[in-house]
């Protein structure tokens, strides 16, 4: 990684339908406290040096992109020649995502922040955290992890706080109080 760029891409995951929320609005675009979900999302990376923004989208994409451009408009007119769209056709999960996303981006060593386009508390600060705490310590990939009391239904990190051992599915996992957040930086996708 190019460690004099200032620069960062950002993709939000945003195809997902939201099929436990019995909703027929796409989950990043319920609101909560008159924001969307993905509006929150927008909001806390606003902040942060960002050369692409990347919205991946699918179900109701329309809606979400107006969702999307309505929010920038009102929030963060500055983002919105960052934006692009892309489209996920298929919803086959979260690695898929990253891959339809992941064309539209400038990959000649900016790093890439991916975040779920639904979690309505990630803090600027924690972003700018991760972010800076990725290129100064010149990882190849850096993840914020989160631990709480019932952590039923996420995934898992397994490892310390400097080694990542393992990534497990709720179903899958190992006693470990560490969930994954889905804030993740990378250099490159292998």
């Amino acid at each position: 990684m190019d460690q004099t760029s200032a620069q960062l891409n950002v993709m939000v995951l945003a195809a997902g339908k939201g099929t436990r929320m019995k909703s027929d609005i796409p989950k990043v675009c319920t609101e909560v406290l008159e924001r969307s979900l993905i509006g929150w999302v927008i909001d806390a990376v606003k902040d942060l040096p960002i050369h692409r923004l990347c919205f991946v989208v699918g179900f109701e994409k329309e809606r979400v992109e107006a969702s999307v451009r309505e929010h920038l408009e009102a929030n963060a007119p500055d983002l919105r020649s960052s934006v692009v769209f892309a489209e996920q056709k298929v919803q086959l999960g979260t690695g898929h995502a990253l891959q339809s996303g992941w064309v539209h981006l400038n990959q000649d060593g900016v790093p890439l922040m991916v975040l779920c386009g639904d979690t309505p508390l990630l803090q600027p600060t924690t972003l700018k955290s991760l972010y800076e705490e990725h290129v100064s310590s010149n990882a190849l990939a850096t993840m914020a992890t989160s631990v709480i009391d019932t952590p039923f239904g996420y995934g898992r990190a397994i490892g310390s706080r400097k080694l990542l051992r393992n990534v497990m599915r709720h179903q899958l996992r190992k006693i470990s109080p560490r969930l994954i957040q889905a804030s993740i930086c990378l250099d490159r996708i292998f």
